[in-house]
């Protein structure tokens, strides 16, 4: 086949990952109310003492004795389910899941980077009654979760300082502090050339966007302003901005990636004076 280049290789491994754009996905046989109704069924046969409300076309609503409401979208499990038919079973699982009740302790706390569609809707202390969320840029946030036997709990921060007996700055620095240990990834140079990619094996790579340490490291700042393509919550590319053939690579890489509903981000993000911004 020949060598190829590394810029070929970078766009290829983006390819490879997330399939390209000429490539038309199998079409599942579940209509959205079916794909919704198996995991109702899941639910109910978990929790027969809960509560079901259907919310729209894809969103449930469940009530468990004893415990808030909790609303959970599958507008993204249902659009991985139609490119993926296979997961049917993994996502019914997953889903039904998100809504076993789970104890909350600060050993339980992480920080995860999430489109802003995670942020729990509104509770009964109005507007502002969310969950914990600092803003990263393109929709991106970062939100206090509290990480579940089988899944991840997106919390409103009033229940967390409740069931917790803490502040807002306590729960930040404990779920930080738990997030960066989980992760293990001690800051570095980022060297030009093919985009470094960074995968935990644990689903928290897309965490180090709200790690501010890391980014501020001397390591990390030496590079100057880092390009990052953060194409999973477990999957990043980095490259320094100056290696432009390396942020080409990764522009191009998305592009070919289309609007496949595990990408977190389609757009190019850029760490500058302190700070993330979406790159042009």
């Amino acid at each position: 086949m020949g060598k190829a280049s590394w810029l070929a290789r970078a766009v290829l491994a983006l390819v490879i990952l997330f399939g390209s754009a000429g490539v038309v996905a199998a079409q599942a046989g579940l209509g959205k109310q079916a794909f919704r109704e198996r995991i109702v069924a899941q639910v109910m046969r978990q929790q027969p003492s809960a509560r079901v409300d259907l919310v729209g076309d894809l969103d449930v609503r469940v009530t468990v004795p004893g415990e808030e409401p909790m609303i959970q979208s599958f507008v993204r499990p249902y659009a991985i389910y139609q490119q993926e038919p296979a997961r049917l079973g993994e996502l019914v699982r997953t889903m039904a899941a998100s809504f076993q009740p789970v104890g909350v302790t600060p050993d339980a706390l992480l920080v995860l980077v999430r489109t802003g569609a995670s942020n729990p809707p509104p509770g009964p202390g109005g507007p502002a009654d969310r969950g914990l969320v600092r803003p990263i840029a393109g929709g991106l946030v970062a939100i206090v979760a509290v990480d579940a036997p089988d899944t991840y709990k997106f919390l409103r921060g009033s229940i967390l300082r409740s069931k917790l007996k803490m502040d807002d700055a306590a729960i930040w620095a404990r779920a930080q502090a738990n997030t960066s240990a989980a992760i293990g990834i001690a800051p570095r140079t980022v060297p030009a050339g093919q985009p470094v990619e960074i995968s935990t094996g644990k689903g928290l790579s897309s965490s180090l966007l709200a790690d501010d340490a890391f980014w501020n490291a001397k390591a990390v700042a030496a590079s100057g302003p880092v390009v990052v393509a953060a194409v999973g919550r477990d999957q990043l590319y980095l490259t320094p901005l100056s290696n432009t053939p390396g942020v080409q690579a990764l522009k191009q890489g998305l592009a070919d990636a289309g609007n496949d509903p595990e990408i977190l981000s389609s757009r190019l993000l850029v760490r500058r004076n302190g700070r993330w911004e979406i790159l042009p």
